[in-house]
C-alpha cells in the first residue's frame, strides 16, 4: 500500500470513530443508491459503496458525511476505477455530483470515479459546488463528461463562490468538441470566486472545442475572480482557444508552486499559462515543457494587466510564433528570476525589452541584472532530463548564487567534445540531440538518409573537410533528403538558431520543396547560423507551389558563405507559383551570401509564366550577395535575381552572366525595389522579353561601378530596361549609353568569357567612382597599385573585380565542375587551427597580405585574455605559431573552447578551438 492511500484509510477511520454515534451505510447492501443512503444519512455517518456502475446524479444537501468506496477503508486503488458514477450524459443534462452549499471539510467525496456528466447553463459536468461549498474530494477520477455546443463553464468541476480541497484527483478526458459559439469556460474546472485549493491533482487531455470567434478559454482550468493554488499538480495535453494549461481572468490571486505543464496546446495566445485582466500569478518552482499556442505566448502570457511573478522554473521546449517561451502583452511586465528558458522555438521572450527578468538562463541573451546565455547543460534533453550536470553553470547562476531552474544536479560534468557519425552516434541527428553548446558533430565520409533538423543547438556539424581541408571530403559527405517520397527539406534550421549553430563542409542533396519549406536548407524565425563551404545541389520540387528549390530564408539572417547552389530545379508546373530555384529570400530576411555561386538553377516554364526568380529570389528582404557567381540559371522572370518589395537589396562584386528568362529581366528583375547594385559585371545574359541586363519596374535603383555589356533582350532595351523608375546610374560602362557622371560605351576588353577579367588596356580599369571609399586593395608588393584580380591603380576598377569587395574573390572549397577558374588572390586570412580538438598542441596558421602590426591572442568563453601568441610587426607571407595549452603565466589551462583572434591593421578575424586534456 501506498503511503498515500495509508493516510487515507486512517484519516477515514478515524473520522468514522469521532463521531460515536456515526453510522456506515452500504450501497446496494443497506440502500439501493447512492442518493438514497444519502437523503437517509445523518452528519458523521459514513457511505460505502461496492464497486459496480451508478447511474444517479447526486446532491450532498449541505450534509457532513463521507461518501466513499472501498478504496477508504483497504486503499486499494482497483476500487477507484471500479466504482463509477454515471451522469447519464446529454439526455439528463446534470452534474454528476452536487454541493450546493453548506459542506465543510468534514464532508468528503473519496474514491470514485465521476463520469457521463454533461455541463451546460449553472452546473458543471463532473462536481458542481454552489454557495460556500467547502467538501474534501479526494483519489477521485473525474473523467468522460462532457460539454454542451451552448454556453457552458466547468466540465469537470465547477466550482463557484466555494473552497473546496481536491487532493490526489485525475481530471482528465473531459471535453465539448463541438462549439455553436458561444462561450465555453474550464474543460478541466471552472473556478470562480472562493478559494479552492488542489494538492496532488492530475489534469488531463481536457479539451473545449475551437470555435470560428475564439471563445473557448482554460482547457485545463480557468479562473475567474477566485484565489486559487495548486501544489504538486501536472497540466498535461489540454487543450483550448485560449489558455490550453491555465486561464486566469478578473483579479484572480493564483499561486502554481512545485506543479507540471507539459504539451498543453492553445489556438490562440497561452499554450501554458495566460494571466488576465489584473489577475496576480505566482510560479514557483515549476516545469514549463513542450506547451504550444498559434500565436502568443508558447508556456506563458501576461496581458490586461494580469501580472505574473515565476521563480526557479525550467521552460524549455515550448514554442509560439511570438515568444516561444513567453509574451508580455499590453505592457505588461512578468517578474521572472532564477528560471532556465532555454531551447523554446523560435525564440524564448518578448518583447526584448523587459526589464523585470533576472538571474535567468536565456538562450541568444537578455538584458537584465544576472542574465546569462550559455547552455544550461541538461543531462539528457531529449529524453527529458532536465536535471543538471556538475558544471552548469546555472546551479550557482540565480541571485545570491542560488540555482536557476527546477532541478540540482543529476550527471557528472559534461565537457565539449566531438561527436563522431557514424562511429559513435549511428546518424547525425541522435549526434545533433546529443550535443551541447560548443561541441563538435563530425561526419565522415559517406551518404546519409536523413533529414536534419538542428533543434536551436550550437553545434558545429562538420564533414572531414574541417580538419582535412581536402575539398574531396565535401563532395563525399552526402546528405541525401529522400526527395517527394519523404518531402522534406535535407537541413532545417527554423528554432532561432544563432551564429553558433555552424555547418561545413557537405553536400545536401535530393530534398524536396513543397511551398512550406525549402528542398536543401530552410532558415527561418530569425535564426543566424552559419554555413560555409557546402554544395547544395539537385533539390527538386513538383508542380504545385513552390519556394526555394535550394535554399530557403524566411525572417531570418544567416551567412552562407563559399557555397555552391547548383542544379537545383523543378521541371513540371500544374501552373501554380514556383519562387526562387537557387535560394527563396522572404519576409523581412536580412541574410549575406559571400563568395556563393548559383549555377544552372531552372525552374520549369508554364503555360502562365509562373515561375520567378532562377538564381534567387528576394520578396521584403534585405539580402547582401557579395562576390557572387550567378551563371545558367533560367526562369520566366528574373534569371539570376528577381527583387520585388525589397528596396534594401544590395548586389556587390556579383559576376552575373549567361541567365535566361522566357520573358523579363535576365540578369537582374526588380519591382518595387529600389535596390543598390555596385561593382558587378553583367554579360551574355538573355531575356525572351525585355532587360537583358537589368529591368526596373516602378525601381530606382542605384547602380555604380558596374558593366552591362552584350546582355540581349528581343524586346526593349538590351542593358538596363525601364517600365517606370529613375534609376541613379554613375561610372559604369554601358553598352548602348546611359547618361550620368562617370558613365561611358566602351568595349570593357575582357580577358576571357568565362572569368571576365580585365585587361591591363580595359577602358573600366580606374575608372570607377574615385572616392577613397571605394578604391581597389592595395598590394602589398607594389604600393599605390591595385592588388590583382583589381587592375592598375587604387581607384576603383568597373566590374566584379574592383573595389573593396574585390578582395572577397577567393577560391570557393567546392568542385562543381565549371570551367571557370577562380583565382586565389593575396588576402588576409586566418586558417582553422589543427589539429581540433587538440591536446596538448596545436597549430594556427595565419596568411598576411601586407605589412602590418599583428596580435594574435587566445581568450576564453567569457572573453578574458589567455595567451598572446604574436604582438609585433609582420611582412608579407604565411606565419603559424604553435600553443601548448599554456596561459601566459605558463600555467596549463582547463578543457574547454578557446576563441582565438588575428588582428593586422584594420583585418580582425576570429575564430574558435577546443582543448581537451
Amino acid at each position: 500500500m501506498k503511503p498515500t492511500q495509508k493516510l487515507s484509510l486512517i484519516l477515514g477511520l478515524l473520522f468514522i470513530a469521532f463521531y460515536s454515534r456515526a453510522e456506515i451505510l452500504h450501497v446496494p447492501g443497506s440502500y439501493p443508491t447512492i442518493q438514497a443512503a444519502i437523503d437517509s444519512a445523518a452528519a458523521g455517518d459514513t457511505i460505502l459503496i461496492a464497486n459496480g456502475t451508478y447511474p444517479e446524479n447526486i446532491h450532498f444537501q449541505g450534509k457532513q458525511i463521507v461518501v466513499a468506496s472501498y478504496f477508504l477503508t483497504s486503499g486499494d486503488t482497483t476500487h477507484i476505477a471500479q466504482t463509477i458514477i454515471d451522469g447519464g450524459g446529454a439526455p439528463v443534462n446534470q452534474s454528476v455530483v452536487t454541493f450546493d452549499g453548506g459542506e465543510t471539510e468534514q464532508t468528503r467525496l473519496v474514491g470514485l470515479t465521476l463520469t457521463n456528466g454533461f455541463a451546460e447553463g449553472g452546473h458543471g459536468g463532473g462536481i458542481t459546488l454552489n454557495n460556500g461549498a467547502s467538501p474534501r474530494i479526494e483519489d477521485c477520477r473525474i473523467v468522460g463528461n462532457i460539454g454542451s455546443w451552448n454556453y457552458f463553464a466547468g466540465i469537470g468541476i465547477r466550482s463557484t463562490g466555494s473552497s473546496p480541497i481536491v487532493e490526489r484527483c485525475l481530471i482528465q478526458n473531459n471535453s465539448a468538441v463541438n462549439n455553436a459559439n458561444w462561450d465555453h469556460y474550464g474543460g478541466g474546472a471552472y473556478l470562480s470566486g472562493g478559494a479552492p485549493v488542489f494538492n496532488d491533482c492530475r489534469f488531463d487531455s481536457n479539451r473545449i472545442g475551437f470555435t470560428v470567434n475564439y471563445r473557448n478559454y482554460g482547457g485545463g482550468i480557468f479562473c475567474d475572480n477566485t484565489t486559487a493554488t495548486f501544489r504538486n499538480c501536472s497540466f498535461s495535453n489540454n487543450s483550448a482557444d485560449h489558455g490550453g494549461g491555465l486561464e486566469m481572468v478578473n483579479s484572480s490571486t493564483v499561486t502554481l508552486q512545485n506543479c507540471r505543464l507539459e504539451n498543453n496546446y492553445a489556438r490562440d495566445i497561452g499554450g501554458g499559462v495566460l494571466s488576465w485582466s489584473a489577475s496576480q500569478v505566482t510560479v514557483d518552482s515549476c516545469v514549463f515543457l513542450k506547451n504550444h499556442s498559434n500565436n502568443q505566448g508558447g508556456a506563458i502570457i501576461t496581458g490586461g494587466n494580469g501580472q505574473m511573478t515565476v521563480q526557479y522554473c525550467t521552460i524549455t521546449d515550448n514554442r509560439s510564433p511570438n515568444g516561444g517561451a513567453i509574451f508580455a502583452r499590453d505592457n505588461t511586465s512578468p517578474v521572472i528570476t532564477n528560471c532556465i528558458i532555454f531551447y523554446n522555438w523560435p525564440n524564448e521572450i518578448l518583447p526584448a525589452t523587459l526589464n523585470t527578468i533576472t538571474y535567468c538562463d536565456v538562450r541568444g541573451g537578455y538584458p537584465g541584472n544576472g542574465n546569462l546565455n550559455i547552455d544550461p547543460l541538461f543531462c539528457d534533453w531529449w529524453n527529458e532530463d532536465y536535471t543538471l550536470a556538475e558544471n552548469s553553470a546555472c546551479l550557482t547562476g540565480g541571485d545570491g548564487g542560488n540555482r536557476m531552474g527546477y532541478y540540482g544536479i543529476g550527471c557528472s560534468e559534461v565537457y565539449p567534445q566531438i561527436l563522431n557519425v557514424p562511429q559513435s552516434y549511428p546518424t547525425i541527428q541522435a549526434a545533433i540531440l546529443a550535443s551541447y553548446q560548443g561541441d563538435t558533430v563530425l561526419v565522415a565520409p559517406g551518404t546519409y538518409h536523413e533529414n536534419i533538423d538542428f533543434w536551436g543547438r550550437r553545434v558545429l556539424l562538420a564533414s572531414n573537410y574541417l580538419l582535412s581541408g581536402d575539398t574531396a571530403d565535401i563532395s563525399a559527405t552526402v546528405l541525401d533528403g529522400g526527395g517527394a517520397t519523404v518531402n522534406q527539406s535535407v537541413v532545417s534550421m527554423t528554432r532561432g538558431e544563432d551564429s553558433l549553430a555552424m555547418m561545413v563542409g557537405f553536400t545536401i542533396t535530393n530534398g524536396y520543396t513543397d511551398g512550406n519549406h525549402g528542398g536543401g536548407v530552410t532558415i527561418t524565425n530569425k535564426s543566424r547560423p552559419e554555413i560555409r563551404d557546402c554544395r547544395v545541389i539537385q533539390n527538386v520540387g513538383g508542380g504545385g507551389w513552390a519556394r526555394g528549390v535550394g535554399v530557403f530564408i524566411s525572417g531570418a539572417s544567416p551567412l552562407l558563405e563559399r557555397c555552391l547552389i547548383a542544379n537545383n530545379s523543378i521541371n513540371i508546373n500544374n501552373n501554380n507559383d514556383h519562387i526562387g530555384a537557387g535560394a527563396f529570400i522572404a519576409a523581412g530576411a536580412s541574410p549575406v551570401l559571400r563568395n556563393c555561386r548559383f549555377l544552372n538553377n531552372q525552374i520549369a516554364v508554364s503555360i502562365n509564366h509562373r515561375n520567378y526568380g532562377g538564381g534567387a529570389y528576394i520578396d521584403n528582404s534585405s539580402p547582401r550577395f557579395i562576390g557572387c557567381y550567378f551563371f545558367g540559371n533560367t526562369a520566366d522572370y528574373g534569371g539570376a535575381i528577381e527583387g520585388v518589395n525589397s528596396p534594401n537589396l544590395i548586389i556587390q562584386n556579383c559576376l552575373i552572366t549567361g541567365n535566361y528568362v522566357r520573358d523579363n529581366g535576365a540578369g537582374v528583375y526588380l519591382s518595387n525595389s529600389s535596390a543598390t547594385l555596385i561593382n558587378n559585371t553583367f554579360s551574355g545574359n538573355l531575356a525572351s522579353g525585355a532587360g537583358g541586363g537589368i529591368l526596373c519596374d516602378n525601381s530606382s535603383p542605384t547602380i555604380m561601378n558596374t558593366i552591362l555589356w552584350e546582355d540581349s533582350a528581343s524586346s526593349g532595351e538590351n542593358e538596363i530596361h525601364l517600365v517606370s523608375g529613375t534609376p541613379s546610374v554613375s561610372y559604369s560602362d554601358i553598352q548602348g549609353s546611359w547618361s550620368g557622371t562617370g558613365n561611358i560605351e566602351a568595349d570593357p576588353l575582357f580577358a576571357d568569357t568565362v572569368n571576365y577579367y580585365l585587361t591591363e588596356s580595359s577602358p573600366c580599369v580606374d575608372a570607377g567612382n574615385p572616392d577613397p571609399a571605394y578604391n581597389d586593395p592595395e598590394n602589398p608588393n607594389n604600393p599605390g597599385f591595385a592588388l590583382f584580380p583589381a587592375m592598375g591603380t587604387l581607384r576603383n576598377d568597373m566590374g566584379a573585380y574592383g573595389g573593396p569587395h574585390s578582395v572577397n574573390w577567393i577560391i570557393t572549397a567546392i568542385d562543381d565542375g565549371n570551367p571557370a577558374e577562380v583565382l586565389v588572390p593575396e588576402q588576409f586570412e586566418l586558417y582553422q587551427n589543427f589539429p581540433n580538438p587538440f591536446n596538448p598542441e596545436t597549430r594556427l596558421r595565419f596568411q598576411i597580405a601586407r605589412a602590418e602590426r599583428v596580435k594574435l591572442v587566445i581568450y576564453d568563453m567569457l572573453g578574458r585574455e589567455v595567451k598572446t601568441l604574436i604582438d609585433h610587426n609582420l611582412t608579407v607571407g604565411n606565419y603559424e605559431v604553435r600553443w601548448d595549452g599554456k596561459d601566459n603565466s605558463g600555467r596549463q589551462v582547463a578543457s574547454s573552447i578557446y576563441f582565438y583572434r588575428l588582428t593586422a591593421g584594420s583585418f580582425v578575424q576570429t575564430r574558435k578551438m577546443t582543448l581537451l586534456r
